[in-house]
């Protein structure tokens, strides 16, 4: 698989946040650039390598989609199972 590389944002490393790319390679995390890496614009947005932020309000449209319509919370925590493993999380 082709090498990603996202550029330009400001990337956390070591407890501390600084200008810097980031390299995914072989399904790891990495500093630094690869000739043939697809190249992503990071510019002014944060780069968090590893963090999942698993807060979301998305859960409340599991629950009720529209409004006036209800599903059982069982079966909405299956269906946002089902995404989140979709997501890789």
């Amino acid at each position: 698989m082709r090498p990603i590389r996202i550029t330009g944002g400001r990337v956390l490393t070591e407890g501390s946040l600084t200008e810097g790319d980031v390299l995914l390679r072989d399904g790891r995390i990495a500093l630094g650039t690869a000739a043939d890496a697809a190249s992503f614009d990071a510019r002014g947005l944060l780069v968090l390598p590893g963090i999942v932020d698993l807060h979301g309000d998305a859960f409340e449209r599991q629950l009720q989609p529209r409004p006036g319509i209800g599903f059982p919370i069982d079966l909405a925590l299956e269906d946002t199972e089902r995404q989140l493993l979709a997501c890789g999380i």
